[in-house]
This record gives C-alpha cells, structure tokens and sequence, in this order.
C-alpha cells in the first residue's frame, strides 16, 4: 500500500513540474517586465502585495508589463 502510494505521489509530481517550471519562467519574465513599472507606479507597496497593485493600476504601466501578468495569470 504504502508503495503505491509513494509511486502515485511520484506521478503527481514529475506530471505537475513542467507546469510549476512554467509558472516560474513567467514569473520570472513579469519580474524583468515589470521592474521599472513597479518602482514608479508601486513604490512603497510591499513585495507580497506587487502583483495585486501592478494589476489594480493596470492603467499606468507599460504594456510589455501588463502581457507578462497576463502571462502568469494565464500559467497558473
């Protein structure tokens, strides 16, 4: 029992990594994107709070950043 819990677990896994590699490159490219944007428009907003504020004054950031937020939206 215990082994085919452990192979299952496996599985879930090495099928969730592509995703979660994904999800990380976008992220990583709305980083690069965004940075600029975020020190203007964002300033003083804390890290864990970045992306909600990027997206809430969605109006005022470039549009290179608005596609990478879209992007990891899109990769989740």
């Amino acid at each position: 029992m215990k082994t085919i819990f452990a192979l299952a677990l496996a599985v879930t896994a090495f099928a969730a990594a592509p995703a979660f590699a994904q999800s990380q490159a976008a992220i990583q490219a709305a980083q690069k994107a965004c940075r600029a944007d975020a020190m203007s428009v964002c300033a003083g907003t804390p890290r864990s709070g970045m992306m909600a504020c990027l997206l809430e004054k969605k109006d005022q950031i470039s549009q290179a950043c608005v596609d990478a937020l879209a992007a990891v939206e899109a990769s989740k």
